[in-house]
C-alpha cells in the first residue's frame, strides 16, 4: 500500500464521496423544483469518477481508486433512492480514463502507450488514453 496516514485518507475519502453525498442532499429541493418546471420533468446529477474505480491494479492508488468506487455505489444508490420515491432527478457518473495530473505522472502515461494495464483496454470504449 502507498504510505498514507489515517487522517489523509480520511480526508480523500471525505472529499470524493461524503462531500457529494452532502451537496447533492443540499441542493435536492432545486433539483425536483427544475424538473418541475422543463418540458421533460427531469433534473440531472452528473459525478465524475474514474476509471480506477473498475480497474483492477498494482498501481499505488488504493486509497484513491477505493473512495471513487464509493462515489460510483453513491451514484447507483441515489438513482435507486430518487426513482423509487418518483423524485425525477436523474443521477449518472462519468469515468474519464488516464491523463497527465499530479496523480498520474507522465512517464506512466507514455509506458501506457506500449503496455496497457492488465484488463484496462476492455473497459476504455475508444481504447486510447487521454490526452
Amino acid at each position: 500500500f502507498e504510505p498514507q496516514t489515517v487522517q489523509k485518507r480520511a480526508d480523500l475519502f471525505a472529499l470524493n464521496t461524503i462531500a457529494l453525498f452532502f451537496i447533492i442532499r443540499a441542493i435536492q429541493s432545486l433539483l425536483v423544483k427544475g424538473a418541475s418546471s422543463r418540458p421533460q420533468g427531469m433534473s440531472s446529477v452528473i459525478n465524475i469518477s474514474s476509471v480506477v474505480a473498475k480497474l483492477n491494479t498494482s498501481l499505488p492508488m488504493v486509497a484513491y481508486s477505493v473512495t471513487e468506487a464509493a462515489l460510483d455505489k453513491l451514484t447507483l444508490v441515489l438513482v435507486t433512492s430518487f426513482g423509487g420515491r418518483g423524485i425525477s432527478i436523474q443521477v449518472n457518473a462519468l469515468q474519464p480514463g488516464s491523463f497527465s495530473s499530479e496523480m498520474v505522472p507522465p512517464e506512466f502515461l507514455e509506458a501506457l502507450k506500449t503496455e496497457l494495464l492488465p484488463g484496462q483496454v476492455a473497459l476504455i470504449p475508444v481504447r486510447r488514453h487521454g490526452s
